[in-house]
């Protein structure tokens, strides 16, 4: 059966097909709809498509039998299924779930085929309550200064959640922290983890959101330890992040920085943040107008750097580029100013190695489809039409995009295609029953976390 994030995704499409407006005639920015060959006046750099490769309507065009592609190797070390995957100075480490024995971490040696180390922890893999910078996969583990941190919950709904910490060497405990509330990593700034704990909302048939704003509490805590430096508390959080020196918090009144110390150093008011990245040595906030959304970013001093409207869902930072993607695809340099614009729908974005290429999901009506953009110029390189309905890009390699399909088959309910990072051809498929929780790239290779098992694939011969 499909994963979560496929439910959701599928979803998401679903309501966006059905949503005309709303009671009063007037559309949200999330239900309004563009064509994606749709042209609005702008004073921007417009990339060019480039005519080396397939065109939008023979790039992915396969063969009556596709080419079968499989795994180099892989591992199953039944410890429950792997739910997230995360690269970090040539190793991988994996986040592995059983909602009956609990939760894994693990550090994968891919040279050596083999786990390098593996510590249980209390309680089941927990999703982060906050919007995450930089990933669209609300990744459940993360590398920091040479320390992995998880969140976990207890297996009843509404007890605790708790965030731990261990030695990304040896996989040694270093602390954990546990609370009766929601619990997400915000980041680290200067040897301070920050978190954020979110009070529970048990829905019933009768309140499936709460009346008021959830209380949130900031935590400054002990890198080494884990020890409470601080706390502070706001009200309906929905983003944060930790960033050289601060710390910034998206809620009802607006947008608060804190120092490292937990110190309060400024509020601006305005709609509460949807989304906050730091881009540069500023943040950028994203909010909600009435028929858009509005980007901003600001010094750490409370000066506002750039304003900009622009109809994106979500945000993506870049090798010197700020990516805006929803009903148009839009990269910004640090100045605010527009690098190149297209208006063409597009989600679920990867950026390549090197920063060389951006990968989208995107066109109309059943956003079967990948763009490939060239960076920094935003020349489209090649579209790939899936076969299937709905398409990702979940891996990339300097040779290859592995792209995530849900495309039922009497081979397998998923699939993974293998496509030309250049030019867009279709090189190999591979089916599965199971559902495809997570992926990353490391040197030529893709890795899958498929079912229970750990999937390693290589660029096809």
């Amino acid at each position: 059966m499909p994963s979560r994030r496929q439910v959701l995704a599928a979803g998401s499409l679903t309501l966006s097909i059905l949503a005309g407006c709303t009671d009063d005639g007037t559309q949200t920015p999330s239900e309004r709809q563009h064509d994606s060959t749709e042209t609005r006046p702008r004073t921007t750099t417009r990339p060019t498509v480039t005519e080396t490769g397939p065109t939008e309507t023979d790039a992915g065009e396969a063969d009556d039998e596709p080419a079968s592609w499989g795994p180099s190797w892989s591992l199953a070390p039944d410890i429950g299924a792997l739910e997230a995957l995360v690269r970090h100075d040539g190793v991988l480490y994996g986040l592995f779930n059983d909602t009956e024995s609990g939760s894994t971490v693990a550090r994968i040696d891919p040279a050596n085929e083999r786990l390098a180390w593996q510590r249980e922890l209390d309680g089941v893999a927990a999703e982060p309550f906050l919007t995450r910078e930089n990933t669209s996969e609300q990744s459940d583990v993360t590398v920091v200064d040479g320390t992995v941190y998880a969140v976990t919950r207890a297996r009843a709904d509404y007890e605790w959640t708790a965030l731990h910490a261990l030695d990304a060497e040896t996989g040694s405990h270093s602390w954990s922290v546990q609370r009766e509330r929601k619990m997400a990593l915000v980041g680290v700034t200067d040897g301070t983890v920050v978190a954020a704990g979110e009070e529970f909302f048990e829905n019933d048939s009768l309140h499936s959101a709460p009346e008021e704003p959830l209380r949130t509490v900031c935590y400054g805590l002990d890198s080494e330890t884990g020890s409470v430096r601080w706390t502070r508390d706001f009200t309906g959080v929905d983003a944060a992040t930790a960033h050289a020196g601060g710390v910034a918090v998206g809620n009802t009144d607006g947008v608060t920085r804190l120092d490292a110390a937990g110190g309060r150093q400024w509020t601006v008011s305005m709609p509460a943040p949807l989304e906050i990245v730091t881009f540069g040595d500023a943040v950028v906030l994203r909010t909600e107008t009435i028929d858009s959304y509005r980007l901003r970013a600001f010094d750490a001093d409370r000066t506002e750097r750039w304003s900009r409207d622009h109809d994106v869902d979500n945000l993506l930072v870049g090798d010197g580029q700020l990516y805006g993607l929803g009903h148009e695809t839009v990269a910004l340099d640090t100045d605010g100013t527009v690098a190149w614009q297209v208006d063409v729908r597009s989600l679920q974005t990867l950026v390549g190695p090197n920063g060389e290429t951006l990968y989208a999901r995107s066109g109309r009506p059943s956003l079967g489809q990948v763009d490939a953009y060239a960076l920094p110029s935003g020349d489209r390189r090649f579209r790939y039409d899936s076969p299937a309905g709905y398409v990702r890009p979940i891996a990339a390699t300097d040779g290859t995009v592995v792209l995530e399909a849900y495309a039922p088959d009497p081979r397998g309910f998923m699939t993974l295609y293998a496509v030309d990072a250049t030019s867009g051809e279709q090189l190999g498929v591979y089916w599965t029953d199971d559902s495809i929780h997570t992926a990353v790239s490391l040197g030529d290779s893709g890795y899958v976390g498929i079912g229970d098992r750990l999937l390693a694939f290589d660029s096809p011969a």
